[in-house]
């Protein structure tokens, strides 16, 4: 991509860069951003955190452009910025119980040959991702001492 504003030709993540930017440029009614300062950056990305609940990843990587805005582009020091941080994400997992997993995998057969069934049952109890379990053989397999696993490395490399 290149060009005067982000000059270091990423593509997308200039292009991301780019957008925050103009966003904050919105946010404070088109005012130019040599006007501005910490203060002004410091509303916006508190204005994220709380108004429009972005994760806190994505509000520093609206910091991460605005200080590139500044130091780079404007070449001035930003000062210290000192917002209200974003929520931090915690997932929890879907888990589901000994009563549900027979349920879910008896649906999956309905009105399909056994494939999918044995694709389900072997991700469910050994693990693989979904794209492991396509692309597995039966030479992929290895059964030793009542445990199954799999030899997914040479499959891949075999193309």
């Amino acid at each position: 991509m290149g060009g005067p504003l982000f000059p270091n030709g990423r593509g997308p993540a200039d292009r991301a860069e780019a957008e925050r930017a103009l966003k904050y440029i919105r946010f404070h009614k088109l005012r130019h951003p040599e006007e501005m300062g910490a203060k002004e950056v410091e509303q916006f990305l508190t204005c994220l955190a709380v108004d429009r609940q972005v994760s806190a990843k994505t509000q520093k990587q609206a910091l991460c452009a605005l200080v590139f805005l500044y130091e780079t582009v404007l070449g001035r020091k930003l000062g210290r910025v000192m917002p209200v941080r974003g929520r931090h994400g915690r997932r929890l997992p879907v888990v589901m119980t000994r009563r549900e997993v027979p349920l879910v995998l008896r649906e999956i057969i309905v009105g399909m040959d056994g494939l999918f069934q044995r694709m389900s049952e072997v991700m469910y109890g050994s693990g693989p991702r979904r794209k492991q379990a396509c692309r597995m053989r039966v030479k992929d397999v290895v059964w030793s001492g009542g445990n199954c696993r799999f030899a997914t490395a040479k499959a891949t490399r075999d193309g």
